[in-house]
């Protein structure tokens, strides 16, 4: 009975294949060796470069959500210096179904813009969503009117409607 063959150990060089040219297989591991010689040379990673490489991939997914949200639907593009420049609120208007939206966007704070909003019929709940924005829930008053300051960005108006239906303005860059 013969014996099992033997497992390769893992830093030995591959065997050279049936039919493969032995020229070939002696430059492989001639390039094999410098390599493993340079890596024994260079410095080791910097200390959380793991973390900032698995972050670097979410800026992917990122990028491709609001490529999608964009290429869904039309962007309301405005300059988004507008209201923080003339100091005059800028209003926008939407129509969602048998919904009407009436925004007013006004400067704030540096890198921010007050949001004032009304929805007819009356709604409890909005909620802030965009590509570049995490959710943000904000309750209405008893007459649909809402207010909040956010960053500026790219936003819609989310709100489930009185048919428990859910329905969005379009993104409106902020």
């Amino acid at each position: 009975m013969k014996p099992p063959p033997s497992q390769p150990e893992e830093n030995d060089p591959p065997k050279a294949a049936e039919g493969s040219d032995p020229e070939q297989d002696h430059i492989d591991d001639q390039l094999l060796r410098r390599l493993s010689a340079v890596m024994d040379e260079a410095d080791p990673p910097p200390e959380g470069l793991g973390d900032v490489a698995m972050r670097a991939l979410t800026w992917d997914v990122e990028l491709a959500r609001l490529a999608a949200r964009v290429d869904e639907e039309p962007v309301l593009v405005r300059d988004s210096g507008d209201s923080t420049r003339t100091g005059q609120p800028v209003e926008e208007s939407f129509e969602v179904d048998d919904y009407a939206i009436d925004l007013t966007v006004e400067p704030g704070e540096p890198g921010t813009v007050l949001l004032r909003g009304i929805i007819t019929p009356r709604v409890d709940e909005v909620t802030l969503t965009g590509p570049t924005a995490d959710s943000r829930p904000v309750t209405c008053d008893q007459y649909g009117r809402f207010e909040v300051v956010v960053g500026v960005s790219t936003v819609a108006v989310e709100f489930i409607g009185s048919d428990d239906l859910p329905r969005r303005t379009p993104l409106l860059d902020l």
